[in-house]
């Protein structure tokens, strides 16, 4: 997010992951690929827990300490933070909306499982293979279930304790505990995190008759709101990320405008 956009409106707090340090030197891969380094404190804290829980902490001290508006009170979740942000909701009851961005609705685990049927839908493997690497993966779920806080066994690059966190509620649990604003938001052509699993949580909610999330799909959209288009006969991708951060605040904005909130002081910022 371009944060020197919104910083006129609103107090914007960026929350690091464990062990991970805002500015330091990166390390970069033989793929020339840069990363940071894992470390003890990360391996043995990173979950959802650890980070809806110092999410929600981090409210609780901003609005101690800085004049913010609190009937809004925002959290916005991108990718696998799209999975903690209805979980800061249920636990800190100060949040009045919820932004989630291209995040799975259901058990995480289960996307690996729909990632290897679309490839047989797709014929890019046989329905056999396909069903090899199912049975693989329900043998390392089981695994995963059966030491649920090990930080010492790993798969797809991270700890047991991670996985089963993430897995131990889905998203869209957390979501339908609320009654606040949710906005949901996915990518047609996202290869990341797949579009079935987040309609999902559209008929969900409208099975259970609740009317408080707004689903939001970009058609052409990747992981990271690229749309692929032809310029001069070459594919070039197109970046529409500014886009949809905007499209999320005036979301915001019209569903605060609802509110017959008055206030005869100067707004705070958010």
């Amino acid at each position: 997010m371009d944060i020197k956009r919104y910083a006129k409106d609103y107090y914007i707090a960026v929350i690091s992951k464990p062990g991970t340090p805002f500015k330091d030197t990166l390390q970069y891969s033989n793929s020339g690929r840069a990363y940071y380094p894992e470390n003890d404190q990360y391996k043995e804290l990173y979950s959802l827990d650890w980070r809806a829980e110092t999410a929600s902490e981090a409210i609780n001290y901003l609005t101690k300490k800085m004049p913010i508006d609190k009937k809004r009170i925002i959290v916005i979740g991108y990718s696998e933070g799209s999975q903690v942000a209805p979980k800061v909701a249920v636990l800190n009851k100060k949040v009045t909306h919820v932004v989630c961005f291209v995040g799975n609705a259901l058990n995480q685990l289960y996307d690996f499982i729909l990632e290897a049927r679309l490839k047989a839908e797709r014929k890019q493997i046989t329905t056999e293979e396909s069903q090899q690497i199912v049975d693989s993966l329900y043998m390392e779920y089981e695994k995963i279930y059966q030491n649920p806080n090990a930080i010492n066994q790993f798969w797809y690059g991270a700890t047991y304790l991670k996985w089963s966190s993430f897995s131990k509620t889905t998203p869209l649990e957390n979501m339908l505990k609320l009654d606040i604003p949710i906005l949901y938001i996915a990518g047609g052509r996202d290869n990341n995190q797949t579009i079935l699993d987040m309609d999902y949580a559209k008929l969900e909610f409208l099975r259970k008759g609740k009317t408080n999330m707004t689903y939001k799909v970009f058609p052409n959209a990747n992981h990271f709101f690229q749309e692929e288009t032809i310029i001069d006969g070459t594919i070039k991708k197109v970046d529409r990320i500014d886009e949809v951060h905007q499209f999320a605040i005036d979301w915001i904005n019209s569903i605060q405008n609802n509110y017959s909130y008055q206030s005869s002081r100067q707004p705070h910022r958010r």
